[in-house]
């Protein structure tokens, strides 16, 4: 990107959201993953699965799997550079217009 080109301001404050997001998954998830993963490696531990409770490890690997994908998430998102977000944005915005005029006809 060269250093001329001007960042239209709704993506610079769309960047600092998705990262402020990205921070809160990450904390947040971190925290919900905690008892997931305790139970995971806990072999007598038992959950409940449509009222029936059972220690299957698929079915706590599952459980752990779904909630790591938060903390996951939060981190691409808060630790991805902010020039890598602004050109991602910039061109699904270049993109989300061209398709707006090809539905909806230009403005």
């Amino acid at each position: 990107m060269n250093a001329q080109e001007k960042i239209p301001l709704k993506i610079v404050r769309l960047a600092k959201r998705l990262r402020s997001t990205g921070w809160w998954f990450l904390v947040l998830g971190a925290i919900a993953s905690i008892y997931p993963i305790a139970i995971l490696f806990d072999p007598q531990a038992t959950i409940q699965v449509n009222g029936v409770p059972t220690n299957d490890l698929f079915t706590k690997l599952g459980i752990a799997a779904f909630v790591l994908i938060f903390p996951v998430m939060g981190a691409f998102l808060a630790f991805t550079s902010k020039e890598k977000f602004e050109r991602w944005l910039k061109k699904f915005d270049s993109r989300a217009k061209a398709f707006g005029q090809a539905r909806f006809g230009p403005k």
